[in-house]
């Protein structure tokens, strides 16, 4: 369990280990248990990386995710930046929005927090517990059967395709969710935007999200394009409205 609240756990510290479910990577940890290589490291942190596997680079080697990379496109452009990375496996953006607080305290970017979400479009449920302050910290195995287990592979792979299975199939849209009341979940998103602009507002940073959409291709391997869901736009509308800088990844995927 992370007690600083940044994220709500982390990995081992100062740890190797090997990683095989959707590619094959070593990564390493630093003695906070993020993933954090570049070997320039600074005291002062100018961009802060929060998200999910895909900020974490979970199936990459250490020096090949996004966090690395652009601490590269620093050195080499002789910008004297620094970007730290706490990117942790099952931090959705909510999770992300419920941690931001306590990321921006402990670690006190000076300029860019970027968030990276896969998906701009939430269960109004989770938005509501955000709101009011009751969204569920997840729980962290770290001894017993759990703790062992979680560090095979083959183990999660297995969990993962079990998973997909009991699901059906591996999508998250909303299409699949019940249908949504437009008007209470624009408030819902609105107030959390809000809240979002306002500790940016009062850290003196800016919040950045970084939206990296999955991808579908069809049979001649050409992307397919998606038009936006209403659900979808009231956020995109939301983060224009309260001045929260959205950047979507889908034309960079694309190109």
């Amino acid at each position: 369990t992370n007690e600083t609240g940044a994220t709500d756990y982390f990995w081992d510290k100062e740890t190797v280990s090997m990683r095989g479910t959707e590619g094959f990577a070593f990564t390493e940890t630093d003695e906070n248990g993020f993933v954090n290589t570049f070997p320039e490291k600074k005291d002062e942190i100018n961009v802060l990386i929060m998200g999910s596997s895909h900020a974490e680079g979970f199936n990459v080697n250490s020096d090949e995710n996004f966090t690395y990379v652009l601490n590269k496109l620093f050195k080499d452009n002789g910008q004297d930046k620094y970007a730290y990375n706490i990117g942790t496996s099952g931090h959705n953006f909510v999770r992300c929005l419920k941690n931001l607080d306590s990321a921006i305290e402990t670690y006190k970017p000076t300029e860019y927090v970027f968030i990276e979400t896969s998906a701009i479009d939430f269960d109004a449920e989770s938005l509501e517990q955000l709101n009011n302050g009751t969204y569920e910290t997840l729980p962290s195995n770290n001894q017993g059967l759990i703790y062992q287990l979680q560090k095979l592979d083959f183990v999660r792979l297995i969990y993962a395709q079990i998973s997909n299975f009991a699901k059906k199939d591996n999508t998250d849209t909303v299409e699949k969710k019940v249908e949504t009341d437009l008007t209470q979940y624009r408030q819902l998103v609105e107030a959390a935007v809000l809240k979002v602009s306002k500790t940016a507002e009062k850290s003196d940073c800016k919040v950045v999200i970084v939206y990296c959409p999955k991808i579908d291709v069809d049979y001649d391997g050409k992307i397919i394009k998606k038009e936006f869901t209403p659900e979808q736009k009231i956020f995109i509308d939301a983060c224009e409205k309260y001045n929260v800088e959205y950047i979507n990844m889908f034309t960079s995927y694309e190109a």
